[in-house]
């Protein structure tokens, strides 16, 4: 009998973006989660996918700062920076349901997060 991994994430939004996939839309989140590990601050990045009318329906409302609960699927993805670099991953999350928690940044509060770096080439693992 087969069963399913599920993650709960939380953390704040870096950019958010919405595209059209192949048949669908996709509202593409990236989030930021910080955690200190020996004295050191650490941000690791989570790219969140909302899938269909639900992502175009929240991408007017996912903005820069704000703090998100997400749950769902995780999928590790791998992909190269250029055609000859060696292979990285990144750890993304088929959202099943996103809440959004704790009050809105205003402009003066939203944290200014760094980018990750943009992906060129991608690939799932399966």
């Amino acid at each position: 009998m087969g069963g399913m991994i599920k993650l709960m994430i939380v953390g704040h939004v870096g950019f958010a973006i919405l595209q059209n996939a192949e048949k669908s839309p996709v509202l593409t989140i990236c989030v930021a989660s910080h955690r200190r590990v020996r004295e050191k601050d650490i941000t690791d990045w989570v790219t969140l996918k909302v899938w269909g009318e639900r992502g175009t329906q929240l991408s007017t409302h996912v903005k820069p700062g704000q703090r998100l609960l997400a749950r769902g699927r995780p999928e590790v993805r791998l992909f190269q920076k250029t055609t000859d670099s060696p292979w990285l991953s990144e750890l993304c999350l088929h959202v099943a349901t996103l809440e959004f928690v704790g009050p809105k940044p205003s402009l003066d509060e939203t944290p200014r997060l760094p980018r990750p770096s943009k992906r060129q080439t991608a690939v799932s693992e399966k």
